[in-house]
């Protein structure tokens, strides 16, 4: 499953899609999922349920959004894989987590909530063809391919990492 190109999803995707390292989508989704437990793990307690300016999540609250989301893409890519040509809406991120009491969720239970998400997104892919994964179809209302809402899923889990590393860790790079 390789690297989409640009015209195979939206131009809004490539911030993401450029921070996936691996070159194959099935490599990258579980190497991300090693990469994103390892992260989680290391988050020292006391910086928790910090957030580096008024209105941002806490690292908790940023890891069951990385989890939301994926769930998400996976259903739009099980819909447009299965050739479902109906346009996919958006959903408003900002809302979903103002229906969540995120001071009831524990990181390590958020932690294996999100493999248990990565490993149903990895079979969903697996049980894929060539042609299943160049299939488009229309999400939020932008022309995408199967396998770039995968390079997505992978790239929109280093993007958090990556913030967290950067404004609630004070680190450079992942």
């Amino acid at each position: 499953m390789p690297r989409p190109l640009p015209d195979q999803y939206p131009a809004t995707y490539q911030r993401y899609i450029d921070l996936v390292p691996q070159d194959d989508l099935v490599d990258a989704l579980e190497q991300n999922m090693e990469e994103v437990t390892r992260f989680f793990h290391a988050v020292p307690e006391e910086k928790l349920f910090q957030v580096y300016a008024p209105g941002k999540w806490t690292i908790p609250a940023i890891l069951l959004h990385i989890s939301d989301t994926e769930r998400i893409f996976a259903y739009r890519v099980l819909r447009i894989a299965r050739g479902d040509l109906t346009p996919l809406e958006s959903f408003d991120e900002k809302h979903l987590m103002d229906q969540v009491d995120i001071s009831t969720r524990f990181l390590p239970d958020l932690v294996t909530e999100f493999r248990t998400v990565r490993a149903a997104t990895l079979s969903l892919f697996h049980s894929l063809g060539e042609s299943d994964l160049q299939r488009q179809g229309t999400a939020s209302g932008h022309l995408t391919t199967v396998t770039g809402m995968g390079f997505f899923i992978a790239g929109h889990a280093n993007h958090h990492m990556k913030v967290i590393s950067e404004r609630y860790l004070e680190k450079k790079g992942l």
